[in-house]
């Protein structure tokens, strides 16, 4: 079996037919069995899951927002396909349209701000920093090629990681 993640809404193909299934990362896994693909549509050989969250806890009591949720939660841990070659900026990217959540990056693929929560806003050493499996890479995002079974996070702090656990 060969898993396909197809990406239909917002690229000028179309996706039809009784048997066509789309894989959606809250709904579960793909299938194809009959059915077309058409026109711009994006399909990408699926080579694994990786998993994602995106936090704020540094902010709680810090700062008064409706950005910022109770719980410093902006998204639970949640497993999204992986296709082969794939950034940790894909994967934010792919994660912030598919759960609506609103992200602000420049041409070089630094993330500013992530569900309005921006950089400097809460302090000059303020903004997002992102780990893999635990560890902060040396490289921005869009340059961290993920493997199957890696685990992002995207993390805002007031000190430049300092404050992070």
């Amino acid at each position: 079996d060969i898993d396909i993640f197809v990406a239909a809404a917002g690229t000028g193909g179309t996706v039809s037919g009784d048997e066509v299934g789309i894989y959606h990362p809250q709904d579960g896994e793909l299938t194809i069995s009959g059915g077309s693909i058409t026109g711009k549509t994006a399909v990408y050989v699926k080579s694994g899951t990786v998993s994602i969250t995106i936090r704020c806890d540094t902010l709680i009591g810090k700062a008064d927002s409706e950005a910022i949720p109770a719980d410093g939660v902006i998204l639970e841990k949640t497993e999204i396909p992986l296709s082969e070659g794939e950034t940790v900026y894909d994967i934010l990217m792919q994660t912030a349209q598919a759960y609506g959540i609103q992200t602000e990056h420049n041409s070089s693929y630094y993330i500013s701000g992530i569900q309005y929560l921006y950089e400097m806003q809460y302090g000059d050493l303020s903004g997002w920093m992102y780990r893999v499996n635990g560890e902060m890479p040396s490289v921005g995002c869009a340059e961290y090629f993920l493997k199957d079974g890696d685990f992002i996070e995207w993390l805002y702090s007031c000190e430049i990681g300092n404050d992070l656990d």
